[in-house]
């Protein structure tokens, strides 16, 4: 829609915003349009898109659908909806345990509960499974335990699984 240059705005465009604004009741050469050419125009102008899959008017509103572009539900992309090949890389990780490594001496927190830690010291260290009152893991709580350093591990079983709580 041509307008008017507006002051402090336009700043290097005033030309080019007063000419568009000139063209629409004036040819190029500066003379007047006849108001036929005006009114065929401003209709032109008011009726270029007339449908958009069914929906029409002068004002019509366009979403992602209309275009054919994917719409992502509100529930979250259903795993079908993507490449095979990320599906693969999903199923993938899901089946990963994470892993929390650690260098020295570590005490188990409860973010540690159905994850790996991983022991990379050089040097003997220590897991601690802290007691209950102080972390209160959940009963059932696993927790995997690795020494993958060069170090000697105290008391490294492997595989945790919380069955019972002392205190």
């Amino acid at each position: 829609m041509t307008r008017l240059p507006q002051i402090g705005g336009d700043d290097g465009n005033w030309g080019a915003i007063l000419n568009e604004y000139l063209l629409v009741a004036h040819t190029d050469e500066g003379m007047l349009r006849a108001a036929d050419d005006i009114a065929e125009a401003k209709n032109k102008a008011n009726t270029a898109v007339q449908s958009v899959n069914g929906k029409t008017g002068t004002a019509v509103s366009v979403t992602a659908a209309d275009t054919g572009a994917y719409v992502k539900p509100t529930s979250g992309i259903p795993l079908g909806d993507l490449a095979s090949d990320v599906q693969a890389n999903i199923a993938t990780v899901n089946g990963a345990v994470l892993s929390n490594a650690q260098g020295s001496d570590y005490t188990l927190q409860l973010s540690d509960a159905g994850k790996a830690v991983d022991v990379t010291a050089a040097i003997a260290t220590t897991v601690t499974v802290p007691a209950y009152s102080a972390v209160g893991f959940a009963l059932g709580a696993t927790i995997q335990v690795s020494q993958l350093g060069t170090g000697a591990g105290d008391d490294c079983p492997g595989y945790w699984s919380i069955d019972r709580f002392d205190g």
